[in-house]
């Protein structure tokens, strides 16, 4: 699992862009009859309102990458103009928020393991070995 990771930032803008998280978000609102990519694209582009637009294709690569990495799954639906995905969520906001948290952690103990450990053990955090 990979994030670009902004500590700059607060709460899932920390790993998403703006409208990815909007993406995302949308995608969680509709669990059970999922989403596809021209719905999300219309609810991120109302969302940022007069902050700019996203292009399809970025909402498109944005849901694919969310696929790769077991965060959404997807569904193929016969349509008129061919098929198309319709995204559901395998992990909800918690679950996301767990994945990127573990993440973080196992990179930072794999590159730096004994400031990570110190770092842990002066929050007082201890570690299971």
């Amino acid at each position: 699992m990979s994030f670009i990771i902004d500590s700059s930032k607060k709460g899932l803008s920390i790993v998403l862009r703006h409208y990815e998280e909007l993406a995302l978000r949308y995608v969680w609102s509709n669990p059970e009859k999922g989403v596809a990519s021209r719905e999300t694209l219309i609810y991120v582009n109302q969302s940022l309102g007069q902050t700019g637009s996203i292009s399809r294709a970025s909402i498109i690569n944005f849901l694919n990458r969310m696929v790769d990495q077991n965060i959404l799954s997807y569904k193929e639906k016969s349509t008129k103009g061919g098929m198309k995905r319709v995204y559901f969520p395998k992990l909800d906001e918690k679950g996301f928020k767990l994945l990127i948290s573990k993440s973080i952690i196992m990179n930072l103990l794999r590159d730096f393991p004994e400031e990570t450990e110190q770092a842990l053990k002066d929050l007082g955090i201890l570690l299971a070995r």
